[in-house]
């Protein structure tokens, strides 16, 4: 008989920061990207994949660059943290974003885009280490 067992001893860090400014321009701006359908699900997926890198996200990307680099110093971690990609999802109406990995990463992340206070915020249902 086999007694080895798995013991959870080690939680999944999570970092959650709240951006404080307008998101107007930036809006404006994404509703103006081309997308692509995103699996089965009814949502869409930015065609550019280095979202990030565009000017007119510079406030929202330097927002993550600074968490990104507090999550860095709260896991008092030495060796150095990069985006390689970042794309943006979009989820209409009775649409939903599969469950999914991202395998070749250690971290992600994601800016949550809470268009409206009565849509629930980002969850993630049993989160498991």
């Amino acid at each position: 008989m086999n007694n080895n067992q798995i013991i959870e001893i080690f939680c999944c860090p999570l970092l959650i920061s709240q951006y404080k400014n307008s998101l107007v321009d930036e809006i404006n701006f994404l509703n103006t990207l081309e997308y692509e359908v995103n699996g089965d699900n009814n949502n869409y997926k930015s065609k550019d994949t280095y979202i990030l890198k565009n000017k007119n996200l510079e406030k929202i990307n330097s927002f993550i660059q600074n968490s990104l680099y507090e999550y860095k110093d709260m896991l008092n971690a030495k060796q150095s943290f990069y985006i390689t990609q970042s794309w943006i999802n979009k989820n209409p109406v009775n649409s939903k974003h599969h469950e999914h990995v991202h395998p070749n990463s250690f971290i992600s992340g994601v800016f949550y885009f809470r268009l409206n206070e009565k849509h629930p915020p980002i969850q993630k249902l049993n989160l498991t280490c």
